[in-house]
C-alpha cells in the first residue's frame, strides 16, 4: 500500500514566500512612485494656479489705476522689499507689495493693501500655499513711461512652499498698460 503525504515542502514554501516579497517590492514601489507623481503634479497645480491669479490681479488692479509710484524697503507698508503704491479705479489708495521669504521660517508672498486692510495675493501657507522669489536678483515689479503711456511690469517665480517635499517651480510675468495715468 503506498502512503499519501499530506502538505507542503520547504522548498515549495520557501518559493511561494520568494514570490510574494518580490511582488510585495515591486509593488510598493509602484506606489510610492504613482503618489509621488500625485503629489507632484499637484503642487505643480497650485504653482499655476497662484501664478495665473497673482498676473490676473496686478492686470485688473493696475489696468485702471494712477498715480503708481514703485517703493521699497521701510516705504512699503509692510516694510516689504519692493511695492507700488497706486490709486485704484474706486479712488483708494492701495499698495501691492513683495515680501522676501527666508525658508524654512516664512515663504515669499504677494500682498495688497487696501484701506488699511491686508490680503495675500499668494498663499503663504508654509506646507501648502506657494513662495514667490525674484528671478536672478532681478526686481519683482518694474514701473516705465515713454510717449504719454505709463506701464507696469511683474516678473516672478512662484516656487514650491518652504517646507514642501515636492519641488516645482513656474515663472510668471505680465506688462500692464495704465489707463488711468
Amino acid at each position: 500500500m503506498i502512503k499519501r503525504v499530506l502538505g507542503f515542502t520547504l522548498v515549495e514554501l520557501m518559493v511561494v514566500t520568494a514570490l510574494i516579497g518580490i511582488i510585495s517590492v515591486i509593488g510598493g514601489d509602484i506606489l510610492i512612485t504613482v503618489f509621488r507623481a500625485y503629489a507632484k503634479a499637484k503642487m505643480i497645480s497650485e504653482i499655476e494656479r497662484a501664478g495665473n491669479y497673482a498676473v490676473s490681479f496686478i492686470n485688473t488692479e493696475m489696468r485702471g489705476g494712477s498715480g503708481v509710484v514703485l517703493k521699497s524697503g521701510s516705504s512699503c507698508f509692510l516694510g516689504a522689499s519692493e511695492c507700488l503704491t497706486y490709486t485704484d479705479a474706486t479712488g483708494v489708495l492701495s499698495e501691492v507689495g513683495f515680501s522676501i521669504g527666508s525658508c524654512p521660517a516664512k515663504n515669499g508672498t504677494l500682498y495688497v493693501v487696501k484701506s488699511g486692510a491686508i490680503s495675500e495675493i499668494t498663499n503663504s501657507n508654509l506646507t501648502s500655499g506657494v513662495s514667490v522669489s525674484r528671478i536672478n536678483s532681478r526686481p519683482i515689479f518694474s514701473l516705465s513711461s515713454g510717449s504719454g503711456v505709463t506701464y507696469v511690469g511683474m516678473v516672478a517665480q512662484i516656487l514650491e512652499p518652504c517646507l514642501s517635499p515636492v519641488i516645482g517651480n513656474a515663472q510668471f510675468d505680465t506688462m500692464v498698460k495704465i489707463r488711468g495715468y
